[in-house]
């Protein structure tokens, strides 16, 4: 059937209309279609269906129950299964939404200005995609319940589960969100506009960040990558099978019998009884039967250790009977996550890590706990020279974590050092990638991949071709305080990124160089965030420091280079700090682009005017746009390349007075280049102001942190006791967070704010 705009199959005015057992295929202008009605639509699919709001259903002022049934494969502009217009709706009873669309939000259903909470109960939402906002759900100024409900593989550009905006705060409760793919910046669930949900009880494990945008309540849940909140926490969930949309737990789960919560539902999203006899439920949709327990008795990973001194034939089980290899630790059974403690000392050996392994180096080989290592000079190094060529140092798979070590002397066609398989998520922290070669990605390389490095060193990688230390494509990539240098290549002598999401906040980026294009960064068709970053003597023909090519985008690129030093790179033939081509153009604030030869710059766009894209930056030789100046920066040392501004430096508090509202979250979340608050009253006017480059002048360290110890606790309470109500003198109190010379009210409650953040993992 076809309607000219609605109800290609039913269409309800002022009616009241019970649905039961019906089939709607292929309607243009979509199955149902209500205004000002009340429908019960029961045990019904609607399957291919059209329409600009609701492809399959589409509800306006209306009260509508869904019970049952299925929709697959429709479409719509907005709420590609069920869309719903200031109305009330309820859906249950094992409703599958999979595998529909929108072009713009809610891939399976779209919520707007709900007159009641409404709610989502015993549903799956599978395989839905939209173009821009919400894979699975999207919700504007409506708040649902949501429980029992799987949501999984589903994608999107923002919000690949859940989409929220417009102060939209569901609650979603035993609720199963996994294996669903942001294709752009974001996370599973997003959250704009005052939005605030609240999440329990449930399992979140994601193909890139998990919650994004706006504070979150969540508690007593997985989440990958851990979350603030009472009860939550990291671990590999054990999905029985994550591919096949299968989320039901296996036995050894640390999701099993996790709580006892008066939110519990009497029943799982199958219909059994929960929680179980031992009045324990688990987290997610399903409940697993009462005979399954978490491993060991516990949410911990099992363990193995391993020691290069220790004798053959050790089981792995302890200190005392390590095995003397890392491979030899891995024959041991991974089902389901597995830890592998590494003493110091070098192994001569390439491994392959299944999913949910995580490699832990720097031990001395006596510790009980994860706390007891001591970050530092004890290095684990695994060397993979003496292998074939051809060889890895490190395959990983999904859900691995590599921490503090050595990995070098690998040799292989892409990522000597680390080959991520594709489509892995996956960390990599105070880690030290060395000496490694490929054609692509000498260090490391990723394909649609999910990757977080902290506190990482990029050094002598060489690929023959793309990314020295890293190439990746179609993956989202996140880089906080590390290290590249002396990497090399052809095409990104640091990092070649293509097509894929990037955020590179606090690294340094120096002497590295390409034979073409990017001497430190070559991005092609990529949303980039560089943030508080250093770009010291990187070199290549076009773009010494930085190369960006944005030509035919298949969507708007969002490129932001703020608060970054390019000092002494070099163009060889154009623009030592930034080359920039292509219909899209990289907004530039706060940045110092000081003695870049033969040009500081060369940005040309089909569409913008140089002067919008470059602004608050000092630029030697001067370029046209708002603030932008000419003047000396007065670094403190820069033969030594310390590139601190002195006191007298024009540029503190020179930047862009509209940063915080006008920047991404991600360029000012992470303080400036040494962790410390950006958007500073350096020269003491009155008027804090963001300075020019990659640090802030005066200003104290990470928000919260009275004795810097990289954590916002009691302690830091302490500290603060003797300074209340006090003004500053020559030095300034410790518990003043705001800048404004007094420890009151006002730092408390940006304490409380920051209460239990912590500066490393």
């Amino acid at each position: 059937n076809i309607a000219s705009t609605r109800g290609g199959g039913i269409s309800g005015y002022q009616s009241n209309l019970s649905i039961y057992e019906c089939a709607f295929h292929d309607n243009q202008g979509g199955g149902i279609y209500l205004l000002e009605s009340n429908a019960d639509v029961s045990h019904c699919r609607f399957i291919g269906n059209s329409a600009t709001w609701g492809g399959g259903l589409y509800g306006e002022e209306s009260t509508v129950e869904v019970f049952g049934g299925d929709f697959r494969k429709n479409q719509g502009y907005v709420g590609g299964a069920i869309g719903i217009k200031q109305g009330q709706i309820r859906i249950s009873g094992n409703c599958e939404i999979e595998g529909n669309s929108a072009s713009d939000r809610g891939g399976g259903v779209y919520f707007y200005r709900l007159e009641a909470p409404g709610s989502i109960v015993k549903c799956t939402f599978i395989n839905n995609s939209s173009a821009r906002f919400g894979g699975g759900l999207a919700f504007s100024r409506s708040s649902p319940e949501i429980v029992n409900c799987v949501i999984g593989g589903n994608s999107s550009p923002f919000g690949s589960a859940v989409y929220c905006e417009d102060k939209s705060s569901p609650k979603l409760n035993h609720c199963t969100i996994a294996e669903n793919r942001i294709r752009e910046n974001g996370g599973a669930v997003e959250l704009i506009e005052s939005s605030s949900p609240i999440i329990l009880n449930s399992i979140l494990w994601n193909i890139g960040p998990e919650i994004w945008g706006a504070p979150a309540t969540v508690s007593n849940s997985c989440v990958q990558g851990g979350f603030r909140g009472t009860g939550n926490f990291s671990k590999v969930p054990m999905f029985v099978d994550a591919d096949q949309m299968d989320f039901h737990l296996q036995n050894g789960s640390p999701c099993l019998d996790r709580i006892f919560s008066v939110d519990t539902p009497v029943e799982d999203i199958e219909g059994n009884q929960r929680p179980g006899v031992d009045g324990l439920a688990d987290l997610g949709a399903h409940e697993s039967p009462d005979d399954f327990f978490p491993l060991d008795g516990s949410v911990s990973p099992k363990r193995f250790y391993v020691s290069s001194e220790a004798p053959d034939g050790g089981d792995g089980l302890s200190w005392g009977s390590a095995c003397n290899s890392i491979a030899r630790s891995l024959l041991n059974p991974t089902t389901g996550g597995v830890q592998i403690w590494v003493r110091k000392g070098t192994y001569h050996e390439a491994i392959v890590l299944e999913p949910g392994v995580q490699l832990y180096g720097g031990f001395e080989g006596s510790e009980e706990a994860i706390t007891d290592r001591v970050l530092g000079d004890s290095r684990t190094v695994i060397d993979a020279s003496g292998q074939a060529n051809g060889a890895h140092v490190v395959i990983a798979a999904d859900q691995t974590r590599l921490d503090q070590l050595t990995l070098t002397g690998g040799n292989a066609q892409n990522g000597g050092g680390i080959l991520f398989v594709p489509g892995a998520v996956s960390h990599v922290l105070d880690c030290e990638i060395i000496g490694n070669k490929a054609h692509s990605g000498g260090g490391v390389y990723g394909d649609s991949a999910s990757l977080t490095f902290r506190r990482c060193t990029f050094s002598d990688n060489t690929a023959t071709s793309y990314g020295g230390a890293i190439a990746h494509s179609y993956s989202n990539i996140h880089f906080l305080d590390c290290l590249f240098e002396n990497n090399s290549s052809e095409y990104g002598g640091g990092i070649s990124s293509k097509f894929s999401t990037e955020l590179i906040a606090r690294c340094v980026l120096r002497g590295n160089h390409s034979g073409f294009r990017g001497g430190a960064i070559e991005f092609l068709r990529s949303d980039t965030t560089l943030a508080q970053c250093l770009f010291t003597d990187n070199y290549s023909n076009q773009g010494g420091a930085v190369y960006l090519d944005t030509t035919t985008a298949y969507y708007p690129l969002k490129l932001f280079i703020v608060n970054c030093t390019f000092f002494l790179n070099a163009g060889i033939l154009e623009a030592g700090a930034i080359y920039s081509k292509g219909e899209n153009y990289p907004y530039v604030r706060n940045c110092i682009i000081w003695n870049n030869p033969p040009r500081e710059t060369k940005i040309t766009t089909t569409r913008y005017l140089v002067e919008e894209i470059v602004q608050y930056s000092t630029i030697k030789g001067g370029l046209t746009g708002t603030g932008n100046t000419d003047a000396n920066p007065w670094f403190v040392d820069p033969i030594n390349r310390d590139l601190r501004l002195r006191p007298d430096s024009p540029c503190i508090d020179a930047g862009d007075p509209g940063s915080s509202n006008l920047l991404p979250i991600s360029a000012l979340a992470f303080g400036d280049h040494e962790g410390r608050v950006r958007i500073w009253d350096g020269d003491n006017d009155g008027v804090a102001v963001a300075d020019r480059g990659a640090f802030e002048s005066g200003s104290p360290p990470f928000v919260g942190d009275l004795n810097s110890d990289a954590a916002v606790n009691s302690l830091d309470l302490f500290v603060a006791q003797g300074q209340w109500d006090k003004t500053t003198g020559a030095a300034p109190l410790l518990g003043d967070q705001n800048g404004d010379n007094r420890f009151d009210a006002v730092d408390l409650q940006i304490l409380k704010h920051a209460w239990g953040s912590e500066y490393k993992n």
